[in-house]
């Protein structure tokens, strides 16, 4: 999950790339972005939540 984070960043930075080339527009280097936020967060929060999860379960045996 934080290797896809990662990957989800290094996303952002080639989104910034394409704009800086005129490849994308404003509008969706803006809506590319702000996805790509999400899902790093949801992947973040995830990463967590497994790591939680999967430490309770080893102290719970």
């Amino acid at each position: 999950l934080i290797a896809l984070a990662f990957a989800a960043l290094a996303g952002r930075e080639l989104v910034g790339g394409l704009t800086m080339a005129n490849y994308l527009t404003a509008n969706a280097h803006h809506l590319f972005e702000h996805g790509l936020d999400i899902v790093m967060m949801l992947l973040l929060i995830g990463a967590v939540y497994y790591a939680r999860t999967v430490e309770k379960r080893k102290y719970d045996d």
